[in-house]
């Protein structure tokens, strides 16, 4: 297991992100084979299991940043006492922002997955 971090951790430390996803998916299809399962049901079960991460990232992100940033923010908006801050940080504006989050992950990390896959988020 290390040693695919280690691998992971290089190809995106140089640029290659689609590199990350193949040994991603080939440490998950060689984890399916190892359970039992078919070789060609493998394949096919490996791209939803890291397409199910990358949402599972997605959703997490989200619920950090509204339930730990956002209220962060509101508190410190809250103690100045200058008016511009709560005008641009009020509720309804972070929560829209704070919306963004799981599309914008769910767009970035689309890019370790295989092209066939990526379809979906074209």
């Amino acid at each position: 297991m290390k040693e695919v971090i280690d691998t992971v951790s290089v190809a995106l430390a140089n640029g290659q992100p689609e590199e990350a996803g193949n040994v991603v998916m080939q440490e998950v299809n060689h984890a399916l084979l190892s359970m039992g399962v078919d070789e060609a049901m493998a394949d096919k079960i490996d791209n939803f299991i890291i397409l199910l991460f990358i949402i599972g990232i997605a959703l997490l992100a989200n619920l950090i940043c509204r339930k730990i940033i956002l209220r962060t923010v509101s508190k410190l908006v809250k103690q100045t006492k200058a008016t511009w801050d709560d005008i641009v940080f009020n509720d309804k504006v972070m929560v829209n922002i704070s919306r963004m989050v799981a599309p914008i992950d769910l767009y970035i990390y689309s890019y370790c997955l295989p092209r066939t896959c990526r379809l979906c988020f074209a």
